[in-house]
Formats: C-alpha cells, structure tokens, sequence
C-alpha cells in the first residue's frame, strides 16, 4: 500500500486509497490484476499508476515502516479492523495513516472542534465536551488548536491531535504533542518527514473532518479554515453544530446551513446535550 501511495499521480491521495479498500487489494494490483475494479475511473487511475511503482518501492515501504516502528510510530492501514471508523465512512480518506499513541475503540465519539479566533470559547467548548467523554480532536499548529487539546487534557479527556506535517518532522507545541500522545494519538496521513506546506495543511483539515463523528465551528471567516471544514464535513456527511450568533452574523454559515445537516446552539451546555443526542441516535442506527 506504502509502494503505491509514494507512486502519487495527477489525482488526489484518496483516489489511490480507493482502490486498497478490499483486504490484500495493494498486492493483487502490483500483480496486475484489475478484476476488483469495477469502476471505469478506478481502473483507469490504476493503470496510471502501475508502471510508476518504482523497482525499488516494495523495499523502500518497508524501510520506513521498520524505521517508524522503531520511534514508536504505529502505521494503520485503510482495510484493517483498527483503521477509524469515522474515516472509512468518508469518502477522502487515505490508505494510511501514521500514529504516535493509540487509537481508541471509543473514538467514534468524537467531535471535531474547529476555530480562528476565539481561543476562550474554543478552549470552554472542548472541557464541555471532554468532560462528557467525548473524544476531541483537533488540529495542532494554532495557539487556539493548542488551547482545545489543553482544555479536554485539563478536563481529563482524550484527545486526538492531527499534526500539520510529517509526524517526525518538527512540530508546533512540542510538549503538548508529548502529552497528547500518552493520553490518546498524534496522526498524520503525509509522509513521516514531512516539513509543513500547502498540501499537508490541506490535509490537515480533511483528516480533523474525517476523524470526527461530528464538528462543532468556534467562530470563523469567510474564505477561512473553519469554512473549509464545515464544507468538508457536510459534504461527507458529517453533522455541524455553530453557535447561533455565527448563523445569524456570517452570511457563509447561513448559506451552508440552509440545505440541512447544521444545528445552531446557544451554549456549551446545549452543545453537549445536543452532540450525545446525536451520538446516540446514530449508534441505535448502526446497531
């Protein structure tokens, strides 16, 4: 799976995570055999990418594997019974992911909180929310995202933390990213070493959506990060929760909401009583 993803392609990461859906999907492809693919897009997208898997990629994958076992660096790949539940369900998810700590079976209670500047009501939002045992996760670049992760650690929650670059390349809040390993995960889909750009920003946001069940918006502005995850978690499905003054000020939250799939909330203690509603009703729906 390692030797295809590094083999890239003109489409993005999760049209190669597509085709390794189906267990030993990564081995049969290497073999050449298409027949799983019953999609015109994927099988096109394959034999793109068959003769870019470089003689030496099979080697290469297992270097890095071996070399992130040995910093304490888990890898989960798409298919395995441990790969997140939240994420398989989206439809940008990517093949693999790097963790430091661990991945919970709880953690498909998870809200993904997300702001630009109200770092007071994002840190009040996450000890809410932590302190009904409520996984958080969250970004780590920002002084806000650090305050979320502050706040649910202080709470006495968990919380996962999606790193801004390669999970060994050097990271913002280095102690805090200690902290946060040891009660829940670091995570990052980009290649270990890494340096922060434009693409692993972007995947930042994708993989903050994707791990939550649901994201709650602090605040935000219009062309920002917050409209950007509320975007993706709407478009993959995911329930979004905004304070009421942000839906009645921001003419992009009102425009977002207005075909379904957002609820506006009057406080901290209406936001958590409206999330485990809505946890609950989807765990009575999946089981």
């Amino acid at each position: 799976m390692l030797a295809l993803a590094d083999a890239g392609g003109p489409r993005p990461a999760h049209h190669t995570a597509r085709l390794l859906l189906t267990r030993g999907a990564a081995q049969r492809l290497l073999h050449g055999d298409l027949s799983d693919l019953d999609d015109e897009a994927d099988r096109e997208h394959a034999v793109w990418l068959l003769p870019r898997v470089e003689a030496d990629g099979i080697d290469r994958a297992r270097r890095r594997i071996t070399a992130a076992r040995e910093a304490g660096i888990g890898l989960i790949a798409l298919g395995v019974d441990h790969y997140p539940g939240n994420l398989a369900w989206a439809n940008n998810h990517p093949a693999f992911l790097w963790v430091r700590g661990h991945l919970d079976t709880s953690d498909y209670r998870t809200v993904a909180v997300v702001g630009e500047h109200d770092v007071i009501h994002a840190a009040e939002a996450a000890t809410a929310l932590a302190q009904a045992g409520l996984t958080i996760v969250a970004g780590l670049r920002t002084d806000l995202d650090a305050a979320i992760h502050h706040a649910a650690l202080q709470a006495g929650g968990r919380t996962l933390a999606v790193l801004p670059g390669g999970i060994t390349a050097p990271a913002p809040h280095a102690a805090l990213a200690a902290q946060i390993a040891e009660r829940g995960a670091l995570v990052c889909p980009s290649w270990p070493d890494l340096a922060p750009d434009a693409a692993t920003l972007y995947q930042q946001s994708v993989m903050t959506c994707g791990l939550a069940a649901t994201t709650y918006i602090t605040d935000g502005i219009s062309g920002g990060r917050a409209q950007f995850c509320t975007r993706m978690s709407l478009n993959t499905g995911k329930h979004v929760f905004v304070p009421a003054h942000l839906h009645r000020d921001l003419p992009w939250v009102a425009r977002a909401g207005f075909r379904g799939g957002m609820t506006s909330i009057t406080g901290t203690a209406d936001l958590t009583a409206q999330v485990l509603h809505l946890l609950h009703l989807s765990a009575i729906t999946v089981f």
